[in-house]
């Protein structure tokens, strides 16, 4: 007998799946059944919660990834273009932190409602400017600052 349990939905209210399979002979018998599991409100604090904090930093890491493949891309001294020259140590530390941030967001994903959790990621186009700003000495204008707060609130309105 194999059981196979498969689980969908969101915090609110979860759906859990359990197949089982008998085999006996040349015949295999094949039954579902539909759990419903309900968390406690103060599970549903600490789900959130954590799925905040867990979003924020998936944020962080993407845009500690877009400043690193910036230096990564600017390293190179020479007027000719060659990809080669983009792989050096920076790239691939971009590219092991924009994994890293891939597994944490799909672990966030398993618990978090999509339509709650991806508008956080958007404050990594708040977050970036400002890092540019002091790592790389780009220039940090009004007009990027009002941009951010737009993002900002429109995150806010999203996840009131």
């Amino acid at each position: 007998m194999m059981y196979f349990r498969y689980e969908v939905g969101t915090p609110i209210k979860r759906a859990c799946v359990k197949t089982t399979y008998q085999h006996t002979g040349n015949q295999a018998k094949r039954s579902a059944e539909i759990v419903t599991v309900l968390p406690t409100e103060k599970m549903m604090e600490n789900m959130r919660l954590i799925n905040v904090i867990l979003t924020l930093a998936v944020t962080v890491a993407l845009s500690g990834g877009q400043i690193l493949f910036k230096l990564g891309a600017t390293r190179s001294s020479s007027d000719e273009f060659n990809f080669l020259q983009l792989i050096n140590g920076y790239t691939i530390l971009a590219l092991v932190l924009y994994g890293g941030a891939t597994l944490l967001w799909m672990y966030v994903l398993r618990s978090a409602p999509l339509n709650s959790a991806y508008p956080l990621v958007a404050l990594s186009f708040v977050f970036v400017p400002i890092v540019a700003h002091f790592v790389l000495g780009e220039a940090y204008s009004l007009r990027i600052l009002m941009g951010g707060l737009v993002i900002v609130a429109g995150v806010y309105l999203a996840n009131g």
